[in-house]
């Protein structure tokens, strides 16, 4: 049986110290991340749950998730995971997590880790 997560209406905080799609990205923007909307590939996308797909500058892709809890955000991790397992991708997907928020960096090797150090970065600051 797939996974089932509450429906979200817009970005309505749904647990006390939980983060919105628009907190995350306000906190790349503060990092200095220029990031443009992106087209997130269908083996990564989960139904009733906010989310995102961005593209850096030089062209890697971001997937943001906001879950209602940080114990849903690590279902839906794992459900991720087993989704794109058997696909054949020419990225390597970097997992961070913080709280009710997941991101997928996908890191197009070989590359410097200054975005994802940037991502991380922000969600400290979260």
């Amino acid at each position: 049986m797939p996974v089932q997560f509450k429906k979200l209406k817009g970005e309505v905080k749904t647990e006390a110290n939980t983060f919105t799609l628009t907190e995350v990205k306000q906190a790349f923007t503060d990092k200095d991340m220029k990031l443009t909307t992106g087209e997130m590939v269908s083996q990564f996308k989960l139904e009733n749950v906010n989310q995102a797909a961005f593209n850096s500058v030089s062209k890697d892709q971001i997937y943001i998730y906001e879950f209602p809890t940080a114990d849903e955000r690590i279902r839906g991790s794992k459900l991720i995971e087993e989704q794109t397992q058997l696909i054949d991708i020419a990225h390597f997907p970097i997992y961070l997590e913080h709280k009710n928020i997941l991101v997928i960096f996908m890191n197009y090797l070989p590359k410097t880790n200054e975005l994802e150090n940037k991502i991380r970065d922000a969600l400290k600051s979260l």
